[in-house]
């Protein structure tokens, strides 16, 4: 055990705060149904409710280690905090689930690193899993983008109106444009090779809960 120290900004301080005081409401929730229940094996639709996290609420904490030659040890360590939050399912999602509860759903949390990070589930149970990585795509893009940062630099102050670098520019909404379609065919492909009907999106770097998610 290694004490390290962490420092958080402001917005992650107060997300933890609002994670701990909804903790404790959903504990305070389930001791009272639990004084209140009888042999019933399940809650009511309302007992559920009650327990479900409203707010953003933080889950078991990972540490990552990388190696990477600019940091001591040559070992660069990341701090995962991923949170949850339950989200009622919208109406058009409601149907389709009801008429088949087991249907096998895809879930799409697109990114920066990893363009794209794909789950498939069947009867609320992950059954595979595809990541995407845009690494190669993020540096090419970043050498041109680099390009078109020096160029300014040099000509000065730019025009109202005029788009500079015109040549640059078509090169980076091509790449933008290319990467989209060939993510966009990937994610298909995936939902297809699971027998999944639903593709549904969830926000970047947050693990939401089940029902979270917003059929696209």
């Amino acid at each position: 055990m290694v004490p390290l120290p962490v420092v958080l900004h402001q917005k992650a301080q107060e997300a933890l705060a609002m994670s701990r005081a909804e903790t404790a409401r959903i504990n305070e929730e389930t001791l009272k149904i639990k004084a209140c229940q009888t042999s019933r094996e399940s809650g009511t639709p309302e007992e559920r409710a009650a327990i479900r996290p409203q707010q953003w609420g933080v889950l078991s904490l990972s540490l990552y280690a990388k190696r990477d030659k600019q940091y001591p040890g040559g070992l660069r360590f990341a701090l995962h905090v991923p949170m949850e939050r339950w989200v009622n399912a919208p109406k058009k999602a409601k149907e389709p689930f009801a008429a088949d509860p087991g249907m096998p759903v895809v879930t799409v949390d697109l990114g920066v690193n990893r363009l794209a990070v794909m789950g498939a589930f069947r009867n609320d149970k992950l059954v595979a899993t595809q990541y995407i990585r845009g690494g190669p795509v993020n540096h090419h893009r970043h050498q041109l983008l680099n390009v078109i940062h020096h160029k300014r630099s040099q000509s000065g102050k730019l025009q109202a109106g005029v788009q500079d670098d015109v040549d640059l520019w078509e090169k980076v909404r091509n790449i933008d444009e290319n990467t989209a379609r060939k993510v966009a065919r990937q994610i298909v492909n995936f939902a297809m090779s699971h027998e999944a009907k639903v593709i549904v999106s969830v926000s970047s770097r947050i693990q939401t809960a089940k029902g979270a998610h917003e059929p696209i």
